[in-house]
């Protein structure tokens, strides 16, 4: 939460639903998606629940996770996986400018219990979704290096509304499951494959 008490989020829909649309539903079986399976779908257009190739939740750091996902997208059927590490906002700014049509952005962090997640950059925003939350989150005027963007919310996709979960007694309870720097990777898919629009 900000200083003026707002969430910089917005809930864009459930998990069911396209962003921007939420009366038309995704195909059966896409309930159960996660954010690997949302970083993966930009290149398959599928939808799954899974982790990435040769993860090892005793052995996950950024390192390894880097190298796992480039494994992973690049298995998937991206023609590269470029490893960008830490960044600053004018740097991912500048990258983000330079994309061309067939490019996207993965970013990533991890907790010290082998925990990751990670957030994707196309068709002008951030977004991400956490696995059991149903809803997807767009970036609002944050980048992935801002803490506040990987804490657990609530979110509303019929009103984009995002709220800060409450607990018993009523009172705001900030989550922040992610505890490791932002590092980034730029996917570059097969030329043939960039006039595709997937969500």
């Amino acid at each position: 939460m900000d200083k003026t008490g707002c969430v910089p989020l917005v809930c864009i829909g459930h998990s069911m639903s396209y962003p921007g649309n939420v009366h038309k539903f995704l195909p059966q079986g896409s309930r159960g998606y996660n954010c690997w399976g949302r970083v993966l779908n930009k290149i398959t257009g599928e939808f799954i629940n899974d982790n990435p190739r040769s993860y090892d939740r005793d052995s996950c750091n950024l390192t390894n996770l880097a190298n796992w996902t480039v494994e992973g997208v690049q298995a998937a059927g991206a023609e590269t996986g470029e490893i960008l590490g830490v960044l600053g906002d004018s740097e991912i700014n500048g990258i983000i400018n330079n994309l061309n049509r067939n490019q996207y952005l993965i970013a990533m962090r991890v907790n010290n219990e082998g925990a990751y997640h990670y957030m994707r950059y196309d068709n002008n925003a951030w977004t991400h979704k956490y696995g059991g939350s149903g809803m997807l989150y767009r970036l609002d005027n944050i980048t992935p290096n801002d803490d506040r963007a990987w804490a657990i919310y609530n979110g509303n996709p019929f009103t984009g509304k995002v709220t800060i979960p409450l607990n018993e007694e009523g009172e705001q309870v900030y989550c922040q499951p992610y505890t490791s720097k932002t590092w980034y990777i730029k996917v570059t898919l097969p030329m043939n494959d960039s006039c595709c629009i997937l969500i």
